[in-house]
């Protein structure tokens, strides 16, 4: 469906990694969708904070995963990192919000969406 409409590579931003020690279920809410996203042919990156003994960049379930900053210059840098191209293109941007918003409607004119865990 997401090809249909043009979406073709997605950029999740979450300030915590699945390999994080303090992941919980909105980690693992996200790499389950993003491992389906990534199977059925989407280009996934997921943008996250720095998790200790993991590489910046990795690739985990058919998903890339790139880990810079701490828990609050994420944030900004992953704003950054959109601005400039680093992340490469991407057709639309999923915030997951687990306190703190990554503000994409300010930075990114494209589709975006929110996954919210908690309220």
């Amino acid at each position: 469906m997401a090809g249909r409409v043009g979406i073709e590579r997605i950029h999740v931003f979450g300030w915590r990694d699945l390999d994080d020690d303090e992941a919980g279920g909105s980690e693992v809410h996200a790499d389950s969708i993003e491992s389906i996203w990534a199977r059925a042919g989407l280009q996934v990156t997921h943008r996250t904070s720095f998790s200790s003994g993991r590489p910046p960049s990795d690739v985990r379930n058919g998903y890339r995963v790139s880990r810079r900053g701490n828990r609050y210059l994420v944030f900004p840098r992953a704003a950054v990192a959109e601005l400039t191209g680093r992340l490469g293109p991407t057709d639309a941007v999923i915030e997951i919000w687990n306190g703190v918003p990554f503000l994409s409607p300010w930075w990114w004119h494209g589709p975006t969406s929110v996954w919210l865990h908690h309220v």
